[in-house]
C-alpha cells in the first residue's frame, strides 16, 4: 500500500464516518455571514464565486501551533492510540521545516463564517475595519452548494464546523459545547490507530505524515478563548495538488493559493439573502443605493436586499 492508498483508506472509513456524525450531533442553524470588503463582495458579484483561503494563510504560527497541541492532547488523554501519538511527536519536531511546502503539495482550504450578524471585533477583523460588508448565507443551502461544486474533485473531503475555543490550559471555554469535538477527535484516532494495525504499516515518514495533516487540518479548527465571542464557523476543504482549480493569487505583495467555490446559481438570493453594511458608513445612503445597483447588475435584474448594519462604531 502506498500513501495516496493509506490516505484514501484513511479519509473513507475513518475521517467521512466520524466527521459525518459530528456533524449530525450539532445544532441546525439557519445564517451564518461572511465579514469581508466591499472591494471583495464586488468580486463575488462579478465573478459568481467565493474564494476560499489557504489554511496556512489564515492561520498565523502560533493559532496553529495551539490547535495542533490541544488536539494532541485529546488524543494522548481520550484515544487508545500510541502509534498515532508518537507519529504526531515525530512529525511536530519537524514541522518547521517543511511547513511551507506541506500546505503546498496537500493543500487545504477554508472559509470563515460567523452566527453573529453585526459584532464590532469582526467587523474591525475582517470587515474593512467596519466599512465593508457582511454577507448572509443561508446555511442550508450553502453547504449544499459546496458540495455540489467538489462533485467531480477526485480526491477531497469536505466538512463544516464550529471553531471550538479552548483556554491556554487546554480545558475547553464551554466544556458542553466543545463535547462533541472532544469525542469525534477520541474516535477518529481511535479509529485511526485500528487502520494501522490492521494494514501492518510500518513507522514510516510518508504515513505518518498522512495523519499528521488530519491533525494540523484539525488544528485549524481551534481558537484560543479570547476569540470564542465570535462564534465562528469553519468550511475546510482538502484537494490534491494537481487540482486544476486550484489558483495563484498575488495579494498585499505575497502570492497565496485559493479555491474557488461557483455559486452561479439560477438564484443566487436562496444562497446569499442579505447583505450588511459596516458600521462605518451606517449613515451613507448614497453607498447603500450604489451596492444595490452593483447587486442588480451582476444577478441579471434580481434584486438583493442590502441593508445597513444596526449601530455604529464609535
Amino acid at each position: 500500500m502506498n500513501e495516496l492508498d493509506f490516505q484514501n483508506n484513511l479519509i473513507k472509513e475513518v475521517f467521512d464516518p466520524c466527521i459525518q456524525r459530528f456533524e449530525e450531533s450539532l445544532p441546525q442553524i439557519e445564517k451564518v455571514y461572511h465579514y469581508t470588503s466591499q472591494e471583495a463582495f464586488q468580486k463575488i458579484l462579478e465573478g459568481k464565486e467565493i474564494w476560499m483561503s489557504n489554511a496556512l494563510a489564515m492561520n498565523d504560527p502560533g493559532e496553529l501551533r495551539f490547535g495542533i497541541d490541544i488536539v494532541e492532547n485529546i488524543i494522548k488523554e481520550r484515544a487508545s492510540a500510541p502509534t498515532v501519538l508518537d507519529w504526531i511527536r515525530e512529525e511536530k519536531r519537524n514541522f518547521s521545516n517543511y511547513r511551507e511546502s506541506f500546505w503546498s503539495t496537500e493543500p487545504y482550504f477554508l472559509f470563515s463564517v460567523s452566527e453573529k450578524r453585526n459584532d464590532v471585533n469582526q467587523w474591525m477583523h475582517y470587515g474593512d475595519k467596519g466599512k465593508g460588508v457582511a454577507l448572509e448565507f443561508i446555511w442550508p443551502h450553502f453547504r449544499v452548494q459546496f458540495k455540489k461544486q467538489l462533485e467531480e474533485v477526485q480526491y477531497y473531503s469536505i466538512f463544516f464546523m464550529p471553531v471550538q475555543y479552548f483556554h491556554n490550559t487546554m480545558c475547553p471555554a464551554d466544556p458542553k459545547s466543545a463535547s462533541p469535538f472532544v469525542r469525534m477527535i477520541e474516535d477518529l484516532f481511535t479509529k485511526t490507530e485500528s487502520l494501522i494495525d490492521t494494514y501492518n504499516i510500518e513507522i514510516a515518514q510518508n504515513y505518518s505524515r498522512s495523519v499528521f495533516r488530519a491533525v494540523v487540518l484539525f488544528g485549524a479548527m481551534v481558537k484560543q478563548s479570547l476569540f470564542a465571542e465570535e462564534k465562528e464557523y469553519r468550511i475546510a476543504v482538502s484537494t490534491g495538488p494537481g487540482d486544476e482549480k486550484i489558483r495563484i493569487v498575488v495579494s498585499d505583495g505575497t502570492a497565496q493559493m485559493k479555491y474557488p467555490i461557483s455559486i452561479d446559481t439560477p438564484n443566487l438570493t436562496t444562497i446569499m439573502n442579505r447583505v450588511y453594511i459596516g458600521p462605518k458608513n451606517y449613515n451613507n445612503p448614497t453607498n447603500q443605493h450604489a451596492l444595490s445597483i452593483l447587486a442588480k447588475k451582476h444577478l441579471g435584474g434580481k434584486q438583493l436586499v442590502i441593508l445597513p448594519a444596526q449601530g455604529e462604531l464609535k
